[in-house]
């Protein structure tokens, strides 16, 4: 149902305020992960602190390469601006709003870590096998 979560909510961040369904307006945080929201309340997606591969840097300043999967989400901040780029299709310059939403949680050994997600008009960014991020209604 509508703005249920399975554990209590700690945290509210505001992404934009679009008419869309499929647009991500804002996120809840709850242990599990930060849940993305529709205006009228509709849960689109959660959004969990994992990794399949995170570069961390020791103090030696070496790198170790491992999977990071947080068991516990903490604190969540976003962060939107508009900004002025060109339409995809005519080239012609239009309005943007794009929002960060950083995550932070705890893995199984107590180890800290942030995740980031971006956003365009509400919509998350995915990025492809080149780096490139992409912004389309359908990723959630």
């Amino acid at each position: 149902g509508t703005l249920e979560h399975e554990h209590p909510v700690t945290e509210v961040s505001s992404l934009l305020d679009r008419e869309e369904a499929d647009r991500a307006c804002w996120a809840t945080l709850t242990q599990d992960g930060a849940h993305l929201w529709n205006r009228h309340g509709g849960l689109l997606v959660i959004l969990r602190a994992e990794a399949t591969s995170a570069r961390l840097f020791t103090k030696a300043r070496q790198i170790d390469e491992r999977a990071v999967s947080c068991r516990a989400h903490r604190s969540m901040s976003a962060v939107t601006k508009t900004k002025t780029v060109p339409h995809r299709e005519t080239g012609e310059k239009e309005e943007r709003k794009h929002s960060l939403l950083f995550v932070s949680g705890v893995d199984t050994d107590s180890n800290e870590h942030v995740a980031v997600w971006s956003f365009e008009d509400g919509v998350l960014g995915v990025r492809g096998a080149d780096g490139a991020v992409t912004y389309a209604p359908q990723a959630l």
